[in-house]
């Protein structure tokens, strides 16, 4: 029997749910001369009480307008948060909820991009809890 693994199910259900958001969304990290605007996002810390394991959900955005503009970058940043934020998915019995902390503009140390920052909490649910 194969052992499921949460952090790759988690992975996998986010992905499938956010296929009709755009193409260019990674995780840990973007491929070399990957088009703009784009996200990564990275799965955190987590804690567990025995009953309910919540795992922190960082996503960040880029985007080099060549006129400045960060609309582009905004509207996606925004239509991963409408298919995230409160959200129940599920993948191979691993069942849990997205629930979004914060919405933050990032300085870039390069000027010429544009950067959000969203932060969620994962609540998992099934498969040994």
């Amino acid at each position: 029997m194969t052992q499921v693994i949460r952090e790759l199910e988690i992975r996998k259900a986010i992905e499938d749910h956010l296929d009709v958001v755009s193409p260019h969304i990674y995780y840990e990290n973007a491929p070399k001369g990957h088009p703009y605007p784009y996200a990564v996002y990275e799965l955190g810390d987590s804690t567990d009480d025995g009953s309910l394991e919540n795992i922190e959900l960082e996503f960040n955005g880029w985007d080099k307008p060549t006129d400045g503009s960060s609309v582009e970058l905004v509207t996606l940043m925004g239509n991963i948060d409408n298919r995230l934020h409160r959200s129940t998915l599920s993948s191979n019995g691993v069942f849990f909820s997205i629930y979004r902390e914060n919405r933050i503009p990032v300085k870039d140390p390069d000027e010429s991009l544009r950067r959000r920052q969203m932060i969620y909490q994962i609540r998992v649910m099934g498969v040994g809890m």
